[in-house]
């Protein structure tokens, strides 16, 4: 499994005779990145280091495309309402107008500003608003803007791609065309000015007479943003065609090199010299120590820039229009993910490294984003406090004496629900399920009968593969159900079987797989009886935690007598049988010497009722007449009559 995904799951172990229901969520080799850290920062390797917060971001009137920063001013430039807006400690100020739809790119000094635009033209701007037009570079857009030392404008442009010295005075003194769409950033280190452009990503050289050297072509689609850093460029590479994805690469000493990779757009850097802070487009801001990258902070609003002057970066959002300052906390905190525990558990033991960490928190859930019916948080010393839940997340806090923070594994059972049994009923007399007739063991074969047949005949044995089919065996009563378990424990069924008006059951069958079971009811005597069926899952939970369902099946009847047969026979050749039984006599049938049976109706032509008779009228040719008669349960009565003359 890849180390970066994050909370999948550590280990599975099981109590003894338990089949996983204790999971065990582990930090060590997750992704924490998908988590919200505050104040801090916390890198793939598990582990964190301080760095700040910002404050709750404040809204801007039209959406920023680019900024710039003197001192503790922030300068931001807008479209929709092309305007250039000064912020200064929070306070926003409108300080000029434009016709043109954006301003695209700003530089200055602290007396003056030079904002370009789209189309692309540059301005001068004065602090009390005032604005002049500098020149028209006949492009689609200004990119990017620098002033050289002695305060000529260079200018980076796209559509096409061209670098223009310009004077203050606005005289462009040298333009140089550059093969690519856009000239896209530029950036001033040790001496030497930067560019990177689009289409193709490409990064140049060049000093004060624009005259470009290409340094390095990149995979990809646009270098983004450059950023000095120590004795070294931070380079920020976009590709957009196929997936959306970010690429973070280091130029030194004439080598590129590559540091990272995202799956979302890069669109800022900024460095105070120790460390860069990267923006990615959807909200998020990265951390660069010089070894290692981490995530800082999550927004969910669209990053467009970062920028200011200090310690730390002002962070400039593009959906909704606003921005963030930072704030340095006495203490910093870090949110893990919402963890799916997969169904209801109870929390266990929570194990931390290093052990005198004790600023650790849990809380849980049963839904998946924290609301206010999640517990509020908690010391791991006091998880117990927990109720059981299905998501629950952590939290570490940090002061300025926390160095470190290596990991915790969290320790979550499973609660164990109930099976359930549905669908249970007990089948008529002799109905029971049969594969193939050996099953039946040591009983004989003809007395398995088919439905429609009320007498036993002989079956015939069916394919293994015949799949179940119905029969029906004399004396034999079948009960079938259905038992599902939510968790998909085995289950295992024992039904019982109590006589009415008895507190007394009598166990049928245990440790039961199937969802039917057959008994032999003629060995009970005839009466009313229920049957109550236990499903359990202990085989998987053991007998402390397995759960139990019940289901009572209400009072059904058991008859094993079989039907009173009376024989008369009248002066005029009829033989007349007067048929009694307990519960219902189903029908009747007779033999002629020996012959085949045919089945004979009572004189009312009805069946069902408990007192019947059948007449047969004699032939001369008749030696002897034998008469069955059976009831609802299968139970068979036989009478004979012999002629004696």
């Amino acid at each position: 499994m890849k180390k970066i995904l994050f909370f999948s799951i550590f280990t599975f172990l099981s109590f003894a005779l338990l089949s996983s229901t204790t999971n065990y969520y582990s930090s060590s080799s997750l992704k924490l990145m998908e988590g919200y850290p505050y104040g801090t920062v916390i890198y793939k390797d598990g582990t964190f280091s301080l760095t700040t917060d910002f404050k709750d971001s404040a809204n801007l009137p039209s959406t920023p495309v680019c900024s710039f920063s003197t001192g503790s001013i922030l300068y931001v430039g807008t479209t929709s309402d092309a305007a250039l807006f000064k912020i200064e400690n929070g306070k926003i100020e409108k300080i000029a107008s434009f016709d043109e739809p954006m301003v695209s790119s700003i530089s200055g000094t602290k007396d003056t500003l030079y904002a370009g635009t789209a189309p692309a033209k540059i301005y001068e701007v004065k602090l009390d608003g005032n604005k002049k037009l500098v020149c028209d570079l006949g492009t689609d857009i200004v990119n990017s803007l620098i002033l050289t030392k002695n305060g000529e404008i260079i200018a980076a442009t796209g559509k096409p791609a061209k670098l223009f010295l310009i004077s203050p005075q606005g005289e462009i003194k040298k333009k140089v065309q550059i093969p690519s769409d856009h000239a896209r950033t530029l950036t001033f280190f040790d001496g030497i000015f930067f560019l990177g452009t689009a289409s193709p990503s490409t990064l140049y050289s060049f000093k004060e007479d624009i005259s470009p050297l290409l340094l390095y072509t990149f995979e990809g689609e646009e270098v983004t943003s450059i950023c000095p850093f120590r004795d070294s460029l931070i380079i920020a590479v976009n590709s957009k065609k196929d997936k959306e994805s970010g690429t973070i690469a280091i130029y030194s000493e004439k080598t590129v090199s590559l540091i990272e990779t995202f799956d979302t757009i890069i669109n800022s850097l900024w460095s105070n010299q120790k460390e860069v802070f990267i923006g990615a487009s959807r909200g998020s801001i990265f951390y660069y120590n010089g070894k290692k990258i981490g995530l800082c902070r999550k927004f969910d609003k669209s990053l467009s820039s970062l920028s200011g002057e200090g310690s730390f970066p002002q962070i400039i959002f593009s959906s909704p229009p606003s921005i963030a300052l930072p704030l340095r906390n006495s203490i910093a905190s870090y949110n893990s993910p919402v963890i799916d525990l997969n169904g209801i558990s109870k929390i266990g033991s929570v194990k931390i490294e290093p052990l005198s960490f004790q600023k650790v928190f849990l809380r849980g859930g049963n839904s998946a984003i924290p609301d206010e019916f999640w517990t509020k948080w908690v010391k791991i010393d006091n998880t117990e406090s927990i109720p059981p839940s299905k998501y629950i997340q952590w939290r570490i806090e940090f002061d300025q004496n926390d160095l470190s923070f290596k990991g915790l594994t969290v320790a979550a059972k499973h609660l164990n629900r109930p099976p359930k049994i549905a669908d249970a009923k007990i089948h008529p007399p002799g109905e029971i399920y049969v594969k193939n007739v050996s099953q039946i063991g040591d009983h004989l074969v003809q007395d398995i009968h088919e439905k429609e047949r009320a007498f036993p005949e002989i079956a015939q044995s069916r394919p293994y593969d015949a799949g179940t089919q119905t029969y029906y065996l004399y004396g034999f009563r079948m009960v079938s159900f259905s038992v599902s378990d939510p968790d998909n424990d085995n289950v295992r069924v024992k039904i019982e079987i109590r006589p009415e008006n008895s507190k007394s059951s009598f166990l049928l069958v245990e440790n039961l797989k199937e969802n039917f079971f057959t008994f032999d009811a003629r060995t009970l005597p005839d009466g009313n009886y229920s049957l109550i069926i236990t499903a359990s899952d202990a085989i998987d939970n053991g007998e402390e935690d397995g759960m139990k369902d019940t289901f009572e099946i209400p009072l059904f009847e058991i008859d094993n007598t079989p039907p009173q047969i009376t024989l008369e026979q009248s002066d005029n050749g009829v033989l007349r049988f007067s048929v009694v039984d307990n519960s219902s006599v189903r029908s009747g049938r007779i033999s002629r010497n020996g012959e085949l049976w045919h089945t004979i109706n009572p004189d009312d032509q009805k069946f069902g009722s408990k007192y019947t008779h059948f007449t047969v009228n004699l032939k001369n040719e008749d030696k002897w007449i034998v008469f069955q008669a059976v009831d609802a349960f299968g139970n068979m009565a036989t009478s004979s009559w012999v002629r004696k003359d």
